[in-house]
């Protein structure tokens, strides 16, 4: 099947947006990202084919559709320390314990967070950690219940060296942003036996990260600061 440039129509686009939208269930912001890509199609290609221009400026002039963005989410900091909660002891429970601690205290984001190293860790005062995104690098402070979490964590991992990931999983690999999602998932649902509220609530890394950032402009406190 050939296609033309003078297919794109402003009703065939139209009809394809609304079979996204009420067929298909695409969020809003879905549909409009598709149209933003067609339109940017049509602009690259409209130079080479004069033939349509009319059809093609129609076709563009097919509006993005308004909506409303959602408040962002965010936990109580007792529902948040309920999270986190206190180490079992175990291997697994020492990680998680530090995992979530990062996560909250720092607004880490899940590929920061996986990509730690040993070396990217100051324990010492003034204590920080470097996160190494994929498009900036950025220090945080770290305050005492992080650090804590941290020097229990290598204490249970002596072996642990300066170039290595420091949450790995139990083969010694690195973790991945579905294991970090699943435990903290893990983990609120354990905390949901204490606040049942919180099985209502859909918590992810980016609803820790909306909490850490209202928690933190509630206390006026630079990022990291904040203490437990």
């Amino acid at each position: 099947m050939t296609v033309e440039l003078g297919d794109f129509t402003a009703q065939r686009l139209q009809a394809f947006l609304d079979h996204l939208e009420y067929e298909r269930h695409n969020s809003i912001h879905s549909r409009n990202l598709r149209l933003a890509g067609v339109r940017a199609f049509l602009k690259f290609a409209a130079p080479s084919d004069s033939s349509p221009q009319h059809t093609i400026e129609c076709a563009l002039r097919v509006p993005m559709k308004r909506f409303t963005r959602s408040k962002p989410q965010f936990l109580s900091r007792e529902q948040m320390l309920a999270i986190i909660g206190s180490s079992d002891g175990s291997w697994i429970g020492q990680r998680d314990h530090a995992l979530l601690s990062l996560l909250y205290d720092t607004a880490a984001t899940v590929s920061e967070l996986v990509r730690l190293r040993l070396q990217d860790l100051e324990l010492e005062q003034p204590s920080r950690v470097h996160f190494h995104g994929a498009r900036r690098a950025r220090s945080v402070p770290l305050h005492r219940g992080s650090v804590l979490a941290l020097r229990d964590w290598l204490a249970l991992n002596p072996a642990l060296k300066l170039n290595l990931m420091l949450f790995p999983n139990q083969r010694g690999e690195p973790m991945t942003a579905t294991c970090v999602r699943r435990r903290l998932a893990l983990a609120v649902a354990k905390a949901a036996a204490e606040d049942p509220e919180l099985r209502r609530r859909r918590v992810s890394p980016r609803i820790v990260r909306h909490t850490a950032a209202i928690h933190l402009l509630q206390c006026g406190t630079e990022l990291g600061v904040i203490s437990r």
